[in-house]
């Protein structure tokens, strides 16, 4: 991860953890760079922030300058949580490996989550793990389809 403001694409004014008001309730906003511009924010339940506009919202917000994803985050407990982006250029997401590791090192900072934990998304899951100062991501692959190509 990394914290500088001109990296993150945060507006001079702004800070890296942000208060921001929506519809009558204030959210804590964790802004970091982890190969992309990311905002994690924790909230007490992903079904209904994912009904709102909280994630465009954030988006775009004037703290930006190039925009955010936007990572919120259920926490199950401290090996586990649910998790669903609202991807710059692209609305909601099934998945996000960088949202993943962003909310997992910001857990970490804050002591609500420990070294090891799965992060369940809308489909599928992914573990992680704090290894010295790396993060692992790893989950299992399927195969989904097959084809053949065919050579001019």
């Amino acid at each position: 991860p990394k914290y500088d403001k001109k990296t993150i694409g945060l507006n001079e004014e702004y800070n890296l953890t942000e208060t921001l008001a929506f519809n009558n309730k204030n959210y804590t906003l964790y802004n970091l760079f982890m190969g992309v511009t990311h905002t994690v924010v924790f909230v007490e339940n992903l079904q209904e922030i994912i009904k709102t506009s909280l994630g465009e919202h954030i988006c775009y917000h004037p703290m930006f300058v190039d925009r955010t994803n936007v990572d919120f985050v259920e926490i199950i407990s401290k090996n586990e949580i649910k998790m669903k982006t609202y991807e710059r250029g692209v609305g909601w997401t099934l998945a996000c490996g960088t949202g993943s590791c962003a909310a997992f090192i910001t857990g970490l900072k804050l002591n609500l989550l420990n070294e090891s934990i799965k992060v369940n998304f809308e489909i599928g899951s992914v573990n992680l793990e704090k290894e010295n100062n790396n993060i692992i991501l790893y989950s299992g692959a399927e195969r989904i389809c097959i084809g053949q190509y065919i050579k001019k």
